[in-house]
């Protein structure tokens, strides 16, 4: 159906059009209202702010900077608990560390070994004890000659129903040379010295087990032995170094060519000619050093700059470069407790600016007019730049309390 177009309402319509209005109209006094509370509230806002903060200005400053160097020496006591500027002094502690390495390192020598075992000697002979010398020969019924290793304490034969019995004592021996062709198996011993005479068949030697160890082997050398200290040596000396430097606190300076290290202990578990185609070997070693803090370093520098800088020139924060190392005149460790150090001090400095004289020149002034004023007047200035705010402000307040100075040395 088509809609219906009407200059005069009927009275009919009017009502309904009536009815309809009143039910927009609520809705659209609640949305301008709303709008309205909220601009209200963003300018109360925005005035509450402006009127809290306030017109502000900020002023970048880079003044000019020179660079100084000085040189001169201090003293590191462990026994001192405060920095004494007078005298040079900073305190410092001591630090220890232990260290122990071992190795396995071979054998090198070459060695012929005699073969070795036991006899037992039987005396049919004398009813009495006798003693025979280190050394007494024996010699195997295939010819073999072996030597006694120590005296020998031979006892005495016995009686026995009108028989004598032989007594027998058991000897260790080692072959007459070296050699594999001693390695014999069991055999029967006649006693060297009493050939050609009647005791000769009164006394014997029988062997029971083979004899063994005869023949090429390697044994421990003095040389081997001064290798594995040698090379110990070097490895716990460094490593002790890297163990003293690892328990430095932080905050702390270590002066590395300051370290002190020694071996304490070498002990080889082997001695020169021992028989082992290896042996094992360890070492201790210790470091000590003396430690200072970084903090009293920078804070002695900064003092002696500053007693030795023209009168108006101030430390640039940050700027300060210290540079140490072993006096050679003071043979750096001094005794037990002290060491000397040269150091070169590089810092920066700049003049001292008048800030309530600068905050001055720009009181009601444009930023570009601020600019002009202050390197005008402060020749000591290199750059700067100013900020007012909030952003439609065109000049710097009227009052030094809300103008800040920032200064810059990038």
């Amino acid at each position: 159906m088509s809609n219906k177009i009407y200059d005069i309402i009927p009275p009919g319509e009017q009502e309904n059009f009536a009815a309809e209005e009143e039910k927009k109209s609520p809705k659209r006094f609640f949305l301008n209202s709303r709008i309205l509370i909220i601009l209200l509230f963003s300018v109360l806002i925005a005035g509450a702010f402006y009127f809290l903060v306030g017109e502000r200005a900020e002023i970048d400053i880079w003044p000019k900077t020179k660079n100084l160097t000085f040189e001169t020496h201090i003293t590191v006591d462990t026994n001192s608990e405060e920095i004494d500027f007078s005298k040079h002094i900073i305190p410092g502690e001591i630090i220890e560390a232990e260290k122990t390495v071992s190795e396995t390192f071979p054998s090198s020598g070459d060695a012929f070994k005699r073969a070795e075992g036991t006899i037992r000697l039987y005396n049919r002979f004398a009813n009495w004890p006798e003693v025979w010398a280190e050394g007494t020969r024996f010699i195997s019924s295939n010819g073999k000659l072996f030597k006694s290793k120590s005296k020998i304490s031979v006892p005495a034969a016995k009686k026995e129903g009108g028989k004598v019995v032989a007594s027998y004592v058991d000897v260790l021996v080692i072959a007459a040379e070296p050699g594999e062709e001693y390695n014999i198996g069991p055999s029967n011993f006649s006693i060297y010295v009493y050939r050609g005479t009647e005791r000769y068949a009164y006394y014997w030697g029988e062997s029971s087990e083979s004899m063994s160890g005869g023949g090429e082997s390697v044994e421990v050398t003095e040389k081997d032995l001064e290798t594995a200290e040698e090379i110990l040596s070097e490895r716990a000396l460094l490593e002790s170094k890297d163990l003293l430097k690892k328990k430095v606190p932080e905050g702390w300076l270590l002066v590395d060519s300051l370290i002190e290290s020694e071996i304490t202990e070498f002990s080889p578990l082997a001695k020169d000619g021992q028989g082992v185609d290896s042996f094992m070997a360890q070492i201790k070693a210790k470091a000590r050093a003396i430690i200072f803090k970084e903090e009293s370093l920078e804070r002695f520098a900064e003092e002696y700059i500053s007693s030795d800088i023209e009168s108006g020139e101030i430390l640039c924060p940050g700027g300060l470069k210290t540079e140490h190392y072993p006096s050679l005149s003071g043979n750096g460790n001094k005794g037990n407790t002290e060491m000397v150090l040269n150091v070169d001090f590089s810092v920066k400095v700049y003049t001292k600016i008048e800030e309530e004289f600068l905050k001055r020149q720009v009181l009601g002034k444009t930023a570009s007019e601020s600019e002009q004023k202050i390197l005008q007047f402060f020749p000591e200035i290199e750059r700067v730049e100013i900020r007012l705010w909030p952003f439609w402000v065109k000049k710097a307040p009227i009052e030094k309390r809300f103008i800040k100075l920032n200064f810059k040395f990038e």
